[in-house]
């Protein structure tokens, strides 16, 4: 084995990776029973870390499929989230039924963390982030597209 020879000159850069989305996590609840009153959803992503400085959308599958946000309110059927807990959240239903849940959780990033010195808090700049990017929270679609989430 011999000398190493020189070095050669550097490569052409590779093309960029799809944006991922780091720092949302979907969850979703498949034929899901809810019961007058409240139900509970065991969600182990919801952290004190989410509580603290995320923000967790709700979304329920009733009709032809499409995600409608929560609060819901239609043909008498009401729900909203009650609760949202260490690892579980509870939901409100006027009503018995089944459905299929979807939630959204999104994590406070570094740079949306409050300051010291009394700026926003990291939920009300994920919110504000959103709304300036023109994402409307009710329209799950939108929130998917937004965050690069499969549907």
């Amino acid at each position: 084995d011999g000398m190493d020879g020189e070095q050669g000159i550097q490569g052409e850069a590779g093309q960029n990776g799809q944006d991922g989305n780091a720092n949302v996590i979907t969850v979703l609840f498949e034929n899901k029973a809810y019961i007058a009153g409240i139900t509970d959803f065991i969600i182990p992503e919801i952290t004190q870390d989410i509580l603290d400085n995320g923000v967790v959308l709700g979304y329920l599958s009733a009709i032809n499929n499409r995600w409608l946000s929560l609060p819901y309110n239609y043909g008498g059927l009401e729900m909203h989230i009650f609760s949202i807990q260490l690892n579980k959240l509870l939901l409100a239903s006027n009503d018995d039924g089944g459905s299929n849940f979807r939630f959204v959780i999104i994590e406070g990033s570094a740079g949306n963390r409050p300051n010291k010195k009394g700026g926003k808090s990291a939920k009300e700049a994920i919110y504000e982030e959103l709304e300036q990017a023109g994402v409307d929270i009710n329209d799950y679609d939108a929130v998917a597209n937004h965050y690069n989430i499969p549907n």
